[in-house]
């Protein structure tokens, strides 16, 4: 039965007791809820507060709650934004889910050791809050428990609690330090993700499990502990304030992340953007290193991953641009994709002969790599595996593999020889894309299909000699080869090759003429013998040469070994292994053992090269990486309409509006700019919306003068974002969500899951209660979210012109940061 207590509802219950389920008015200013009431002579005893009993009641500032009150329910105080204090008695023993949700002015939290039981979301977003004290009775701490409490600076969890859960403290960006007790086994996914104050953490060594992206973007952790119940490893708090870099002892614990020995898995994501990461120690109970888990640690110099490793994940140490060098141990049998993606500065890596598997992108972008051994077990070298690795010069392909994929070796100028192994049997698109450092290229017979654009660029590419097994040849292959002088085939395939793909080639192919190059073996075995003529050692390579140029095998491998012993030309074993191969081309049977034999002791006798060659690499990857780096970039777009669900993630395309402008502007820490740019994009398969255009004054005609291909545009920015420490914009989700989109159009899915991942300051969000413009839609908050327009007014007394512009919206969202900067707003 619901009656009236004043002007609060109650539900009688048969038992006597009274449960609050509402309010007759709107409720202001203090609000007192009596212990017991009275109803027909009845004497009800009031023991709990319902579900939303006081949902929305934006004017409550206290409320007081009787010692009766056993459990407050799902959402009782949801939404009461003025409350600023509330005692909670010590006959609570339970607190259920939202209870305290979005009580945004609540400062300060008691409660007794009554309490047994915390829900979930409980205090979410309450902002205001800047202590509470947790009780012993408590043994878990819910998922979203604390997320969005900015004002926590510090907290101690009760040695009572054993579980961590899911966002229990996401973007508590206040939040400073933090114990956690030796009796807590699990910390849940993105339990600390956004806290960017978090200087200090102790993990203890109870704790087994470490959640996805638990401590993403945690930008300031240098120094995560683990308390292993040594009281000198428990007196080391006081490391976090004095770090003694001179030594390297116990000191260098209070600086380097130690991940507790009873932990199995590193999993996705889990310190990611850690920037303030130096150094890590991975247990050897770790048998994983998930997707992304040190992603853009750029503070990362070492790493050692212990013998109980098996897989690397995904994208697990994407651009670590501080990393030099790592050694993966023999229990690794897989590499993920894009693993050291963007490892600017990695110069050295050793990959055992256990891997068997290495990722799409896993070395793309490693410019500062020299020389890389791939280990006789991968059977595939994937797409983009080492694109953009500009040091590499030198590469063993074992015979294990049997196809190259597309992009393997893209833009890999350093590279001047490479063979590819007779295992081969299939090369793909862009394969060899820009090589210009080569000169020559053997496709042995077991290949049966090269993919188009392959060799396309290879500008120092003068010859080719192709097998016999080819299949299918796809457009361009050899376009942009202009220094390619010969195209070598099997006798009788010319014509086959040319209705396959390379009629544009044709003048430039050749088959073997045995008569001529027999004519030509005799006399150049009569200048170096002296028979019949007289001896004359030049005239006889000459004449080898060309009969090797017509596809002698036998005077390709007599070559080989004049190079390589010396007798009569100066010994060259590059040459040799050259000519060898040549020859394993041509069909020698002996050749192809010879080459390896050659190639062998090169690898000898250049080693004492290689620490010089490695200086000056070192050198030149200092200098790019060092560059200085951007504090903010700031950026804007303008889109072709809204989304259908703002919350839909970036793979569905069909949600997403097209890009059609976008501005950015890169400043360092005063504002100073570095950089500003505005591209419009390209309509490609796409109009201007006619609504749009009465917004912006954008049309199709306008971007089909003046726009730009969207992949090109993608990679300036993305170059951009790079050098950037945090990007910053007015309702910056929605701009990272669209061209998070584009890239996933544009076939880079992991750039726009990295973006979305990146930190970012939303000048939107972060300003509401300074607006402090009246909401219309009392469910979230009292006041809305403020356009640029409304934010920009506020701060300087009027507009400014030029909006629905990228470039005019972002260049006001950067006046509009730097003066909340000043003003201690933000």
């Amino acid at each position: 039965m619901i009656v009236r207590f004043g002007h609060i509802h109650y539900d009688l219950h048969e038992d006597g007791t009274a449960c609050v389920c509402g309010y007759e008015k709107e409720l202001q200013g203090e609000v007192k809820i009596p212990s017991y009431g009275v109803y027909k002579g009845k004497r009800y005893r009031v023991t709990s507060i319902g579900e939303m009993a006081f949902s929305e009641c934006t004017g409550i500032t206290s409320i007081t709650i009787p010692n009766t009150i056993v459990i407050i329910e799902y959402c009782a105080f949801d939404g009461c934004t003025g409350l600023t204090e509330i005692n909670i008695p010590n006959s609570v023993t339970i607190i259920e889910d939202c209870a305290f949700f979005g009580c945004t002015r609540l400062t300060e939290i008691t409660m007794f050791n009554s309490v047994t039981s915390i829900g979930q979301h409980v205090f979410y977003n309450c902002i205001g809050l800047t202590a509470i004290t947790l009780p012993n009775s408590i043994t878990s701490i819910e998922d979203g428990a604390f997320e969005g409490c900015i004002g926590l600076s510090e907290i101690n969890i009760p040695n009572s609690v054993t579980n961590i859960g899911n966002h229990a403290f996401e973007d508590c960006t206040g939040l400073k330090k933090i114990n956690i007790p030796k009796s807590v086994m699990s910390i849940g996914e993105c339990a600390f993700q956004g806290c960017t104050g978090l200087s200090a953490i102790t993990i203890p060594n109870s704790v087994t499990s470490i959640g996805n992206d638990a401590f993403l973007n945690c930008t300031r952790i240098a120094n995560i502990q683990v308390n292993k119940g040594n009281p000198t490893y428990d007196s080391r708090e006081k490391c976090n304030a004095i770090i003694d870099t001179a030594t390297n002892s116990l000191t260098t614990g209070c600086y380097t992340t130690i991940i507790p020995n009873s932990v199995t898995s590193i999993k996705w994501g889990a310190f990611l953007g850690c920037i303030g990461l130096t150094a890590i120690t991975i247990p050897n109970s770790v048998k994983s290193i998930g997707n992304e888990a040190f992603s853009r640690c750029t503070g990362l110099t070492s790493i050692k991953i212990p013998n109980s490793v098996t897989s690397i994940g995904s994208s697990a140490f994407y651009s670590c641009t501080g990393l030099t060098s790592i050694t993966i141990p023999n229990s690794v049998t897989s590499i993920g994709s894009g693993a050291f993606h963007d490892c600017k500065r990695l110069s050295a890596i050793t990959i055992p002969n256990s891997v068997t598997s290495i990722g799409e992108e896993a070395f793309r972008g490693c410019i500062g790599l020299t020389a890389i051994t791939i280990p006789h077990n991968v059977t595939n070298i994937k797409n983009f595996t080492f694109n953009d690795c500009i040091g590499l010069t030198k590469i063993n392909i074992p015979n294990s593999v049997t196809s190259i994929g597309s992009g393997a070796f893209d833009n890999c100028i350093g590279i001047t020889a490479i063979t590819i192994p007779n295992s081969v049997t299939n090369i793909g698109d862009h394969a060899f894309y820009n090589c210009i450092g080569l000169t020559a290229i053997t496709i042995p017979n077991n290949v049966t299909s090269i993919g188009h654009h392959t060799f396309y660029d290879c500008k120092g590419l003068t010859s080719i000699t192709i097998g016999n097994g080819i299949q299918s040849i796809e457009a361009k292959v050899f376009d942009g080869c202009e220094n390619l002088q010969i195209i070598r085939v099997p006798k009788g395939k010319k014509e086959d090759y040319c209705r396959l793909g390379l009629e544009p080639y044709r003048e430039l192919i050749q088959e073997p003429q045995e008569e001529e190059y027999s004519i030509l073996l005799n006399i150049a075995r009569g200048y170096e013998r002296g028979i019949g003529m007289a001896k004359n050692l030049a005239q006889a390579v000459l004449c080898y040469v060309q009969a090797a140029d017509k596809g002698c095998s036998e005077a390709a491998f007599h070559l080989g070994e004049l190079y390589e012993t010396g007798n009569g030309l100066p010994q060259d074993l590059k040459q040799a292994a050259e000519w060898y191969a040549k020859a394993a081309a041509l069909y020698h049977p002996s050749a192809e053992n010879k080459r390896r034999a050659c190639l062998q002791k090169l690898e000898q006798e250049e080693q004492r090269m290689e620490a010089y060659q490695h200086e000056q690499v070192q050198e030149r990857v200092n200098r790019v990486a060092e560059r200085a780096k951007a504090k903010y970039l700031f950026f804007d777009t303008e889109t072709n309409g809204l989304p259908y669900n703002y919350k839909a993630g970036i793979e569905n395309t069909s949600n997403w509006p097209r890009l059609l402008q976008i501005g950015w502007i890169m400043t360092d820490e005063r504002g100073n700019v570095l950089k500003s740019c505005t591209k419009w994009i390209f309509p490609d398969g796409f109009s201007v919306d006619s609504e749009v255009t009465k917004l912006t004054g954008i049309t199709t005609d306008k971007l089909l003068f003046e726009g730009e291909r969207i992949s090109s545009v993608l990679n300036d920015f993305l170059q951009d974002i790079e050098n950037a420490e945090i990007l910053v914009g007015h309702n910056v989700e929605y701009d990272i969500m669209v061209v998070g989109c584009e890239l996933y159009r544009n076939g880079q899915p992991m750039q726009g899951q990295a973006l979305t991942r990146h930190p970012h300051i939303c000048t939107m969000k972060q300003t509401v209660d300074f607006c402090a413009i009246p909401s219309t839609n009392s469910y979230y908050s009292d006041y809305k979210y403020p356009k640029l327009t409304e934010l920009y007014t506020k701060l300087f007394g009027h507009a400014f012109s030029g909006a629905h512009d990228a470039m005019a919206d972002i260049k006001a969202t950067k006046e509009c940061f730097f003066e909340l900067k000043r003003r201690g707003i933000l």
